[in-house]
């Protein structure tokens, strides 16, 4: 069935869209029913789906695990998929890798944790949010604007807007050095000491790194806040705000996620909860995403490096159809 639906995307691609931090222009077409079933998942501050497997970790070895059906092998340098606290598959899940718009998991992290009112209105200095890389993602911020850190999350983790995630570097602790700095405080306190965080975007930095694992880890911490729960699940967000000139600005983003944008099916029986995409050159193409099963049961898969946006998805096709008892109940 994959590599059926990889070649019926491979004839049909027309589309050129950027995700993530980096530089890479990936294709994508829908195959099959093109439906959304991704935002079909409502949040509610009692649904114990909020949790998913925050009450219980993943332990892992640096063995690595294959649990899965058919015992499929992966591309991708390092990848995860657990249930509850058991590992289904584990590849170089501790092995240093460049993160790329993971990052913003990071960065929303720390927000949550050190800005006490997200409705808080910030205004933009240009300068200091400015993106070197051309293509980087960006809803073009611009100096003046008007903006609510609860907006900027939204469209870092939405749509992966880089100036969105340097302007809450700003905003949160007024540069982006010392926002790194509390990133990477943050992240050992939840034990994640394998990181080094130097920006709040995953533009590529040589001394950027993390692992699958130190990710998981930040993911699993996140599940656990409604808000982050809410933002992450949207297929696509719109923001209103003024511009310097006190006119407001209206900007509708898609989610990088493939599965809750309605570019690709999200198999029969699963629900796709939400997560965080990203792609550089160095790093490749890397998700971490929560789903469920009609029965209710949670699950989380990360992989990072794959060698693109196709590839990716179509690996990610493989964990869908290999889960143990893959037939949901």
């Amino acid at each position: 069935m994959i590599i059926k639906m990889r070649k019926i995307i491979l004839v049909l691609l027309t589309g050129i869209m950027l995700t993530g931090c980096g530089n890479d222009n990936i294709a994508y077409f829908p195959y099959g029913d093109s439906g959304n079933t991704g935002g079909a998942y409502e949040v509610t501050t009692s649904d114990t789906g909020l949790s998913l497997m925050s009450d219980g970790l993943c332990v892992l070895s640096d063995k690595n695990v294959n649990n899965l059906t058919d015992k499929p092998s992966f591309n991708a340098k390092s990848v995860i998929v657990s249930s509850d606290e058991e590992a289904i598959y584990s590849k170089n899940c501790f092995k240093k890798m460049y993160p790329a718009s993971l990052t913003k998991m990071m960065t929303a992290y720390v927000v949550f944790a050190k800005e006490k009112n997200l409705d808080r209105t910030v205004k933009i200095d240009g300068e200091s949010i400015k993106i070197s890389e051309p293509l980087a993602k960006k809803i073009r911020l611009m100096d003046g604007d008007e903006v609510t850190i609860r907006q900027l999350l939204n469209a870092a983790l939405v749509t992966s807007a880089n100036d969105a995630a340097k302007a809450l570097a700003v905003a949160v602790a007024g540069s982006e050095e010392k926002f790194a700095a509390l990133m990477n405080e943050e992240a050992k306190k939840i034990g994640a000491t394998h990181s080094r965080f130097v920006n709040s975007t995953g533009l590529h930095d040589t001394a950027h790194y993390s692992t699958l694992y130190d990710l998981y880890l930040i993911f699993n911490e996140l599940l656990k806040n409604s808000e982050f729960v809410k933002i992450v699940n949207q297929g696509s967000y719109t923001m209103k705000h003024k511009n310097s000139a006190g006119v407001e600005v209206v900007k509708t983003m898609s989610s990088t996620n493939q599965y809750l944008a309605g570019v690709m099916k999200v198999p029969d029986g699963y629900t796709v909860i939400g997560g965080k995409t990203g792609t550089t050159d160095e790093a490749g193409s890397c998700i971490l995403m929560s789903f469920k099963s009609s029965s209710d049961k949670k699950y989380i898969v990360g992989v990072l490096k794959a060698s693109d946006a196709l590839n990716l998805y179509a690996q990610l096709g493989t964990v869908f159809e290999n889960l143990p008892q893959n037939i949901p109940n």
